[in-house]
């Protein structure tokens, strides 16, 4: 009698050590380090598994409720500021002698020659090109 508690109880913690390793979470991705980029404003890779908890590698749909992260991702990206052309807003002031003219455009940060967010460009892209402008000309009054 004494023996076979010894062995269910043997058998309950084997059985409970196999669930827990393998139990809810029995596949997960692995990953590895990212792979070297592909050059100025290119894709650099990094290879996703999914594994079993015995080390495995399993077909991608056994994980396939398990959130992945990204196995592909842009490297040495290029930040460029473009404008817009100048477009006067409002009306110029001041008479026919002197006039002032306020103007603005639309500045637009590229990332590797595509829009990206303006913050992206912040700090990266040179000096931020001005949006506003106020341009003073003097005008000839003709004499009749």
């Amino acid at each position: 009698m004494k023996n076979t508690i010894i062995f269910f109880i043997f058998l309950i913690l084997l059985i409970g050590t196999n669930s827990e390793s393998c139990g809810k979470r029995s596949y997960h991705w692995e990953y590895q380090n990212w792979g070297e980029c592909t050059g100025e404003c290119g894709v650099q890779y990094r290879r996703v598994d999914c594994v079993s908890c015995d080390g495995t590698i399993s077909d991608s749909s056994m994980c396939s409720n398990i959130p992945k992260e990204m196995d592909s991702q842009p490297c040495n990206p290029i930040f460029t500021w473009e404008t817009s052309e100048w477009r006067n807003v409002g009306r110029c002031r001041g008479g026919c002698i002197r006039r002032r003219c306020n103007f603005e455009r639309d500045i637009y940060c590229k990332k590797c020659g595509v829009n990206a967010p303006i913050y992206e460009c912040d700090g990266v892209a040179g000096v931020k090109p001005p949006t506003h402008k106020r341009d003073r000309k003097l005008k000839l009054i003709k004499q009749k």
